[in-house]
């Protein structure tokens, strides 16, 4: 799962060089630390001609990570750019995974509180995964889309469904959400894939929150988050058959 903010503008230097202070102010959680540069090659005139070809780049952000044992990624602060984000990559309850997301966020966003720099955008991006064991399926027991998702949820297709154990849908939208200060976008990616020795069923939603007024007052941020996951949640439940819900606890 991955929280982020969008804000108007770039980050300037003054702003970048500010984020390096989450090295030591996030050490302890989050150890690994580095500096992130940004290449752009610039192409005028005709292109045969190499003094027309222009190569720039440097400092445009910071990412601080957490790892597992196995040496897997465990959380990942990001400040690049224009984006503050934060990322879990291995989800436990909303409870605890967006406290501590907030928590890094606002950690991150001290930095740009004071310098006019509006967020504009607020997303929440949620991937789900179920694996199937390939030996699992055969003749006498075929692949059936039922077995993880509903047939006839309003994101899936008829020819999803009927498509075997591979397939991919991909749709987006925007959804009112009873909340006059924005409006919502979603895209939402639906897919059973061949991972090898296993069938990976993935549901990847990607949920926008378009403000219609930028705001400089981050506390609303966690309403915010809220809403996308109650939105992330309905969209879930809709998609997962009724064993799969029991399984996830929805």
């Amino acid at each position: 799962m991955t929280f982020a903010i969008v804000f108007e503008q770039i980050f300037d230097d003054s702003v970048l060089q500010s984020f390096l202070r989450l090295e030591s102010a996030l050490s302890s959680e989050l150890p690994s630390f580095n500096k992130m540069n940004k290449l752009e090659v610039r192409l005028d005139g005709d292109m045969v001609d190499n003094k027309n070809v222009g190569v720039s780049g440097g400092f445009s952000g910071v990412v601080a990570q957490s790892f597992l044992e196995n040496g897997a990624r465990h959380w990942a602060l990001t400040a690049n750019e224009n984006t503050i984000s934060a990322t879990c990559y291995y989800y436990d309850s909303w409870e605890v995974e967006s406290a501590k997301a907030m928590r890094y966020i606002r950690e991150a966003v001290n930095s740009v509180r004071d310098t006019g720099n509006l967020v504009k955008i607020v997303v929440l991006r949620t991937i789900d995964k179920f694996l199937t064991d390939l030996a699992a399926i055969t003749t006498e027991s075929p692949y059936q889309i039922a077995s993880i998702f509903n047939a006839d949820s309003d994101y899936i297709t008829k020819q999803a469904v009927n498509s075997g154990p591979l397939w991919h849908v991909f749709q987006g939208w925007f959804e009112d959400i009873n909340n006059p200060e924005s409006m919502c976008l979603n895209a939402l990616n639906l897919s059973s894939t061949n991972r090898g020795d296993a069938l990976v069923a993935g549901i990847d939603h990607n949920c926008q929150l378009q403000l219609k007024e930028s705001i400089n007052d981050f506390e609303k941020l966690e309403g915010y988050f809220g809403m996308l996951h109650d939105a992330n949640k309905r969209i879930i439940r809709n998609v997962l058959s009724d064993e799969s819900k029991n399984i996830v606890g929805l």
